[in-house]
C-alpha cells in the first residue's frame, strides 16, 4: 500500500484510502478459530496504517529498511492524503451479538497456532 501511495503521489495524484470493513461469516473458514484472530489482527494493523496511527517501523516491520531512512517519521508521500475509517465507523453494527464462546472454543482447540500462542497462560 505504501508503494502505491508513493507511485500516486509521484504522479501528482491525491490519495484517499479506505480501511477494510468489519468482516466475518462463519461459513468462511478464514473467520473461524485462530485464523479469524490472525485476520482480525491484520485488519486492525492495516486500518491503523491507513489512518496514520502507526510509526513506519510498526506499520512496515522488516520492510522499513526499504525506506531511505528506516528510522525517520512518515513522509507525506507515504501516507494517504485522506484516510477513511470504515472498520470502526458508524456503519458498524454496534448491537451485533458476539459469537458464543462454545462455538469458537472447538476451532481454537484444534489450532496448533492458537495453542502455541497461549501455552504460557494458565
Amino acid at each position: 500500500m505504501r508503494e502505491t501511495f508513493l507511485l500516486a503521489h509521484a504522479r501528482n495524484m491525491q490519495v484517499m484510502a479506505l480501511t477494510l470493513t468489519p468482516w466475518g461469516d462463519m461459513r468462511d473458514r478464514r473467520w473461524r478459530g485462530a485464523e479469524a484472530l490472525r485476520y482480525l489482527k491484520s485488519t486492525q494493523q492495516i486500518a491503523k496504517f491507513v489512518l496514520g496511527k502507526l510509526s513506519p517501523q510498526e506499520a512496515l516491520g522488516h520492510y522499513a529498511v526499504k525506506r531511505a531512512d528506516p528510522d525517520a517519521s512518515w513522509l507525506p508521500s507515504e501516507l494517504p492524503d485522506i484516510g477513511v475509517d470504515l472498520y470502526d465507523s458508524s456503519l458498524r453494527d454496534r448491537q451485533a451479538l458476539l459469537r458464543a464462546p462454545q462455538e469458537l472454543e472447538p476451532a481454537l482447540r484444534r489450532s496448533a497456532q492458537w495453542r502455541r500462542s497461549v501455552r504460557t497462560l494458565d
